[in-house]
């Protein structure tokens, strides 16, 4: 039997990083991996999604009437085929990169191809060879959510895996689901001239971002073309002449939609089966999420788990620092801990929507007596230079101190702007710090200074309840 200081089992965001990080110990590491490292984001979800999303907004951006001065736009075109192949190219690269490529580089470290599964407390068997580890790491990540609907699995659906290996662009799309990675295909593929439409279960679209901000995110959504629907259930999922047929309750009432394909988007569950962690004692919840504390430890102390496979948030760069924290803790003694609030999250639609620290009715709940300001990106300069001025930017800071809790964005580029926020609520900076901070102008970034400012300015009052949009 081979022994290991360190067992990680799962190749994605934070296994890779927790070898990355015990490998500074000098640890003798074995990673267990079934499938390619570098985990769903990097080969299947985040990276080659981006291209595909890139590809389409230069496509859509070419013929907006607003661009006047550029002729023959009209004309561009898209090849799917080709657009697939080229994201599959840069996903090898960043897989060499930054995945096989700086395992290379441990000593000490040596890799396990197979399905790891717990014999013991300190065992685990993969193919049939037993090995002895000192301490784990689980680090598994996640798969699709897919929940019981009358005919799905007979009808036929795909999920972000299978849609990443179509040749063709389907003429028309249903996606369930209305959360970041359904909003992402959802534009993704009307810009590749696909027919979308979204059907989400509760009341709006990204429930977890800031309302005002998932409102215009919704509007800008559907003047691209995408219908949405909210506050609509799933019934069933039929096949009739090569197409699907979606039978939803609204209002009391049913209501069919035709698609020729049909993805799941409703989100993750974490990938805790057959591991054999209630043979030895570990512990997850409901959702098969396993229960660590603070500092990444499970109910056995040996045994570390970071990633998907805890559960929320799901994102690529929480499961990097955790898995990061959780080696740093179980091979260094270091106890370190995560702060969440300052972890930012991005939805890559055009314009993209960004969060990060809490939401004002986060905030409230908490016991914070808060006040927010929003400001237009029509205000913003840099907005106006580039003919796009689609955008919001929702501030949430303290009453008493002016300490900044929050901020959600929706416009060009949000994702980048959002980080400047996030470094801002980790440093605990109040609004008038921000409103002081010199930006290089015109820059989209001027928009957190901009909405620092309202602060200084009596708060508007709330404007008049929107009627909820009717999507055909």
């Amino acid at each position: 039997m081979e022994k290991f200081d360190f067992i990680i089992i799962g190749g994605g965001s934070a296994a890779v990083s927790a070898a990355l990080k015990a490998g500074e110990f000098g640890a003798r590491i074995a990673l267990v991996e079934a499938g390619d490292v570098g985990g769903t984001c990097a080969n299947i979800s985040c990276v080659p999604t981006k291209n595909l999303l890139r590809d389409g907004e230069v496509v859509h951006m070419a013929k907006q009437k607003n661009l006047r001065s550029i002729k023959g736009a009209q004309s561009v075109s898209l090849n799917f085929a080709q657009a697939v192949q080229e994201a599959g190219e840069v996903v090898e690269v960043l897989r060499q990169q930054k995945y096989d490529g700086r395992l290379r580089g441990l000593r000490r470290f040596f890799q396990f191809h197979g399905r790891a599964v717990f014999t013991g407390s300190h065992q685990i068997e993969v193919n049939g060879v037993e090995l002895f580890g000192t301490k784990f790491l689980i680090a598994t990540g996640s798969s699709t959510s897919i929940p019981e609907i009358s005919g799905l699995k007979k009808a036929g659906y795909l999920t972000h895996a299978e849609i990443m290996g179509l040749t063709d662009a389907p003429s028309s799309l249903i996606i369930i689901g209305a959360g970041p990675l359904g909003l992402e295909f959802a534009q993704m593929f009307v810009h590749f001239g696909t027919r979308v439409r979204v059907i989400q279960r509760g009341p709006r679209i990204l429930p977890r971002v800031e309302p005002e901000i998932a409102e215009a995110a919704a509007g800008f959504l559907e003047e691209d073309g995408i219908v949405i629907h909210t506050d609509e259930a799933v019934l069933s999922v039929d096949r009739a002449d090569g197409d699907r047929i979606v039978t939803v309750k609204t209002i009391g009432l049913e209501q069919k939609y035709r698609a020729q394909e049909v993805m799941m988007a409703v989100g993750r569950v974490p990938n805790t089966a057959g591991l054999g962690l209630e043979e030895i004692g570990v512990k997850v919840d409901k959702r098969g999420a396993i229960i660590v504390n603070d500092e990444f430890a499970t109910s056995l102390p040996h045994i570390y788990a970071a990633g998907d496979v805890c559960g929320e948030p799901m994102l690529a760069s929480v499961a990097i620092m955790e898995g990061r924290v959780a080696a740093g803790n179980a091979m260094g003694g270091e106890r370190r801990q995560i702060d969440y609030d300052a972890i930012p999250s991005c939805t890559f639609t055009h314009p993209e929507v960004a969060q990060v620290g809490l939401t004002e009715s986060a905030a409230v709940e908490r016991g914070h007596q808060v006040e927010a300001r929003t400001l237009s990106f029509g205000q913003v300069p840099r907005a106006q230079i580039l003919r796009d001025t689609r955008g919001l930017i929702k501030m949430v800071a303290e009453k008493a101190t002016g300490r900044i809790l929050g901020c959600a964005i929706v416009s060009p580029h949000a994702g980048d702007l959002i980080n400047e926020a996030g470094i801002v609520i980790k440093c605990k900076m109040s609004v008038d710090e921000m409103r002081d901070a010199v930006h290089a102008y015109p820059t989209l970034s001027e928009a957190l200074v901009m909405v620092a400012d309202e602060f200084a300015r009596p708060q508007a009052a709330p404007a008049p309840a929107k009627k909820k949009r009717k999507a055909a």
